[in-house]
């Protein structure tokens, strides 16, 4: 698991800023349940998380081939110095299922938060805190096995998770980078920003971006040259303040 990615997509989860219109280039205007989903997303993202956590410049550092060192191999990364990478996968498929759910399974630090954040000491039933998303796969890189894959998107963040939960149901085919948490279950990076819309012709946006879209995607603009970036074999690390 990516200690410090999980840090960012949990702190993404709990405050928000900025506007975002939501509208996918390549296959028309999103629906209105899209539209609430990449709004909430981008505005969560415009939120300043503080300069001592580390966030990718680009597309391309998000992808699991790419790794992450900082000096000297300092350990101040928490994972004992050793390179280390901001996901662990980037999932093509078709979402068949989203269920919404107060908690989770066996993440009891998740749900300790989410009392917390509620201000009780349990969850209260029924509130829409997690939505859970059924992928049906069609290509991956990275670690997964098998043909259905779950993630997971906090909503607790979110000013209308309801509708957030909708929007996700209503995506159809979605290319996703993600990372495991500590049970293994998948979750998107950047709080869901690189949630991407695929259109008919394979092109893909990720609207959850804003505007920074254009500069952070940098040229990966379709299923297949995201899959082949991912796919390169990366020798050596990004060090971090060199």
């Amino acid at each position: 698991m990516n200690r410090i990615a999980y840090t960012i997509c949990a702190l993404a989860l709990l405050t928000s800023c900025g506007t975002q219109s939501g509208a996918n280039p390549n296959s028309g205007m999103a629906t209105p349940a899209g539209n609430v989903l990449f709004q909430e997303i981008s505005q969560l993202r415009g939120m300043d998380i503080g300069s001592s956590i580390f966030v990718p410049g680009s597309l391309r550092e998000s992808l699991p081939n790419q790794r992450f060192a900082y000096p000297g191999g300092s350990a101040v990364d928490g994972l004992g110095g050793k390179p280390w990478t901001f996901s662990e996968a980037v999932l093509v498929g078709k979402v068949v299922d989203v269920s919404v759910v107060d908690r989770l399974p066996g993440h009891i630090d998740d749900n300790e938060g989410l009392d917390a954040e509620h201000g009780s000491e349990s969850v209260p039933a029924g509130a829409p805190n997690w939505a859970l998303v059924t992928l049906q796969v069609d290509d991956a890189v990275g670690s997964p096995t098998g043909s259905v894959q779950r993630f997971k998107l906090g909503l607790g963040g979110f000013s209308d998770p309801r509708g957030v939960a909708a929007g996700l149901e209503n995506l159809g085919t979605i290319l996703i980078v993600v990372d495991r948490d500590e049970t293994g279950l998948f979750y998107p990076v950047e709080g869901g920003a690189l949630i991407g819309q695929v259109g008919g012709n394979g092109d893909v946006s990720f609207p959850g971006l804003g505007n920074e879209e254009a500069t952070f995607v940098v040229g990966l603009d379709t299923v297949d040259e995201i899959l082949q970036e991912a796919r390169v074999a990366v020798s050596e690390p990004i060090v971090l303040g060199s």
